[in-house]
């Protein structure tokens, strides 16, 4: 059994933050304002997983996590994208661990489920 609780940093869109706001409760969240500041934030403290707003290959978040990447290999990243236009082999191109989309009708379990299998 556990005896902290799992840090998840959010650097998601406002407008994805109350589908994130599903994460259970027994999860510390860090929420980002944006790309850089996840960066600093990153680089300040320790987490198990980033959950980062990505839309494209070429997009700013995608990008954040390759500089990410250059001081941290090791902390798992996921892609929380709109639309199915980023692909999984994107994602882990830029570093992630791979990508899940917010207008699926599963998004809140398969983000659960996401979640438990990278923080285990």
């Amino acid at each position: 059994m556990k005896l902290r609780f799992p840090s998840i940093l959010c650097a998601v869109e406002s407008a994805n933050r109350e589908s994130i706001r599903s994460i259970p409760p027994d999860y510390d969240v860090t929420f980002a304002q944006n790309e850089f500041y996840a960066v600093e934030i990153a680089q300040e403290r320790r987490f198990e997983l980033i959950l980062m707003t990505c839309q494209r290959a070429d997009a700013r978040y995608a990008k954040a996590c390759i500089i990410i990447r250059q001081f941290d290999d090791h902390t798992p990243i996921l892609f929380i994208t709109g639309s199915p236009g980023l692909s999984e082999d994107e994602a882990f191109a830029a570093g992630a661990q791979g990508v899940l989309c917010q207008s699926d009708k599963n998004f809140a379990s398969d983000l659960k489920l996401r979640i438990e299998g990278l923080c285990a």
